[in-house]
């Protein structure tokens, strides 16, 4: 069973949401800086954006400095993600930093906290469309955003699933937050899980919960 994020509730104080908004829309060293910063602060809010950096940025050195934050941080959550990059990136230095960052995760953790995908899905990459809809999921304005976050459940890859987790936990607008629980569900990936259950409980808006807890309830009816 995936892990359950148990953190309290985050509290968005304005450097780390600084950091947040950095880490996916400045040049690269801004990037790699905000990746490497968002260490300190040790909630969901960091571990989903990372996450997504370290799935879906264009840099290597920007992939490499959210793995080593993600190991530095050390929650399960993050530990499928590492897995699925050390094994599908084709930076070996990324490679190696994922490595690390998992086996530092898996010290502190029991059995119980990690879980890998039986069948590990596609990353998706070299897909034009969908490099175009994580493009306009950073960078397009309300409407282009929403369209976007809707079309990304066409591509149950790692890829999108990260990029939507980002969404989920860290967009600022209701009604987004809500179509990224709707097609994290439509996707089915468990690794999306813990942080369903987190915007679940936790999310200040009544739709976002209800969506979050229907797509939690569609995961765990499609396990066999």
């Amino acid at each position: 069973m995936a892990p359950v994020v148990v953190q309290a509730p985050t509290v968005h104080v304005s450097r780390q949401a600084s950091l947040i908004d950095k880490a996916t829309r400045e040049g690269s060293e801004d990037r790699k800086l905000a990746a490497r910063e968002l260490s300190a602060y040790r909630n969901i809010a960091s571990v989903a954006v990372l996450m997504d950096v370290l799935i879906n940025d264009g840099n290597d050195e920007v992939r490499r400095a959210a793995a080593k934050s993600l190991g530095e941080i050390g929650d399960p959550t993050a530990f499928e993600a590492l897995i699925r990059s050390a094994s599908a990136e084709d930076s070996e230095q990324v490679r190696d930093e994922a490595v690390a960052a998992a086996e530092h995760i898996k010290r502190g953790a029991s059995e119980e906290e990690l879980y890998i995908s039986p069948k590990m899905p596609p990353m998706n990459t070299g897909k034009e469309k969908l490099g175009r809809l994580l493009e306009e999921v950073r960078f397009g304005n309300h409407e282009v955003r929403e369209d976007a976050v809707k079309d990304l459940d066409d591509y149950r890859g790692t890829q999108s699933v990260c990029a939507l987790i980002d969404v989920l936990i860290n967009d600022p607008e209701e009604d987004i937050r809500e179509d990224a629980a709707q097609s994290l569900g439509k996707i089915g990936d468990r690794m999306a899980l813990p942080f369903l259950k987190w915007a679940q409980y936790n999310d200040p808006d009544k739709e976002v919960r209800k969506n979050s807890q229907k797509a939690v309830e569609k995961i765990y009816n499609a396990i066999p």
